[in-house]
């Protein structure tokens, strides 16, 4: 989890923000794609006052489709949500696609790394 409730999350050129801050990391994989759609696109497919809407609801990836992977949000994860986003955030569905993930179906803690190989640990 990224994202905490309250916390604003934005992804711009796959760069991710948190409450405007760059979530410094670094990436095991680097993934290359000749799909990247330049910011412009992305502003004028919805409009900022419908793009939260459309993300709590879940119909975001209806409307964007492969759009919102470089350029999302800036989305307010709602109290009692959070936003999911794994570490291979370049070519995977997250919170991006499916919306909030509501407190309630949290079911227990992340206890193993399995991905990539290199780093198989148990979580401390």
């Amino acid at each position: 989890m990224i994202g905490l409730p309250g916390e604003v999350v934005e992804v711009r050129d796959g760069r991710v923000f948190i409450d405007g801050k760059f979530l410094a990391e670094e990436p095991y994989a680097q993934w290359t794609d000749t799909y990247r759609q330049p910011q412009s696109v992305h502003a004028r497919e919805v409009a900022p006052e419908r793009y939260q809407e459309l993300w709590q609801t879940h119909v975001l990836d209806r409307e964007l489709q492969d759009i919102q992977r470089d350029y999302f949000g800036p989305v307010k994860v709602p109290e009692n949500a959070y936003f999911a986003m794994g570490d291979n955030r370049d070519h995977s569905c997250d919170s991006r696609y499916w919306g909030p993930v509501e407190q309630r179906y949290l079911k227990g803690k992340g206890w193993f790394i399995y991905w990539p190989p290199s780093r198989i640990a148990s979580v401390r």
